[in-house]
């Protein structure tokens, strides 16, 4: 795989000095010794979204961390001109998260820039080989919108033989300016750890950062909503007694489930490609409840399948005890239109048991839009 990801590397970089320039993307080359002042960073084992045993880094000075979310691995603000500040994100899936096109047009899309074709690709990425690994990085800026100052986004990803990782900053293109050379420094930090020696730290006090373009999904990578009428999609008809959340930027639909003063949270969540497997994902379920994974000659047991509508669904069903108390997971993944699609409850082991029958009948309502 790493020799397959090389020669791609090599492929892309020869082609992206015959290519012509793109005005919203910028290739770069990092200095040996950037000087950036970095921190090491404390260890947490228990910050939420963390993968052990796979990559640790040194947090840039004056990089704020914060609060640990459901899907970041780490979480800062990065300091500008004037006070603002750029969000910094780290995220990891199982898999490979989707190709280089996909990647790059998600990130133009949030910056409502229109998509790239294939062809164009060779000039607005480039390759980065550092200790950690082969890095592809892209520097994309916006148009000012709505009066609103132009936006930027830095952005890097390195490919593991099981899974992803994305380095992201975006905000205001002025404060990315300002934090490109320390963010590059934070990828040349970036090392293979054994153990809890990966875990980044992540602040036990502060604000969460808001679900937003720039993260990824729950748990996977993500496709933010997509606008318009013609946008291909599904649709579904909720029980009535499930309350409606608002919207997110990560979410394609939310709900809130409540019974004798306990609450459920339906999650809905679409993301390129297969986001790692199956197995992934159901054992990636399996673990948030306290469960042991299987391995893939089992799936079969700790799942069912069903067909409804011209879509193909794979149900999953996982209790298990938390350090919160007993929690349940029931969840759906259908594939479509290239992407895979998420249906997932998650809460109190009584309330989402009581609830089967219902998520049941909700799964049959999904359809094409």
């Amino acid at each position: 795989m790493l020799a397959r990801l090389r020669i791609c590397a090599a492929a892309i970089l020869t082609l992206a000095l015959a290519a012509c320039s793109d005005r919203d993307i910028t290739a770069y080359r990092v200095p040996k010794d950037p000087s950036v002042a970095v921190a090491a960073a404390p260890v947490d084992p228990d910050a939420a979204g963390a993968q052990p045993g796979s990559l640790h880094w040194s947090t840039p000075a004056g990089w704020q961390p914060q609060a640990a979310s459901g899907l970041r691995a780490g979480s800062f603000l990065a300091p500008g001109p004037g006070g603002a500040t750029a969000d910094v994100s780290v995220v990891t899936f199982a898999g490979a998260g989707g190709d280089v096109l996909a990647n790059i047009n998600r990130w133009r899309g949030q910056l409502q820039l229109p998509p790239i074709t294939a062809a164009e690709l060779p000039a607005n990425v480039n390759a980065l080989e550092e200790p950690a690994g082969h890095f592809l990085v892209a520097d994309i800026r916006g148009e000012p919108v709505a009066g609103k100052p132009a936006s930027r986004i830095l952005g890097a990803w390195l490919e593991e033989p099981s899974q992803v990782w994305f380095f992201k900053m975006m905000g205001a293109e002025n404060v990315v300016e300002a934090q490109k050379g320390t963010f590059l420094g934070f990828l040349r930090s970036v090392a293979a750890g054994a153990a809890l020696d990966g875990v980044p730290h992540i602040a036990e006090t502060g604000p969460k950062p808001a679900e937003n373009t720039n993260d990824l999904p729950h748990a996977a990578f993500v496709v933010a909503p997509t606008e318009g009428a013609e946008a291909p999609s599904l649709q579904w008809q909720a029980p009535s007694d499930w309350k409606a959340k608002p919207i997110t930027m990560m979410r394609k639909g939310s709900y809130a489930v409540s019974r004798g003063g306990a609450d459920a949270d339906l999650a809905i969540t679409a993301f390129p490609g297969d986001v790692g497997g199956l197995a992934a994902n159901v054992n990636r379920w399996r673990g948030q409840v306290g469960l042991d994974p299987v391995d893939d000659a089992a799936i079969g047991t700790v799942t069912e399948a069903f067909d409804s509508n011209g879509l193909h669904f794979t149900v999953v069903d996982c209790a298990g005890s938390t350090p919160s108390g007993p929690q349940r997971i029931m969840a759906a993944l259908v594939p479509w239109q290239g992407a895979t699609w998420f249906f997932k409850l998650t809460g109190p082991d009584d309330l989402v048991k009581s609830e089967k029958s219902a998520f049941s009948e909700f799964l049959r309502t999904i359809r094409p839009k």
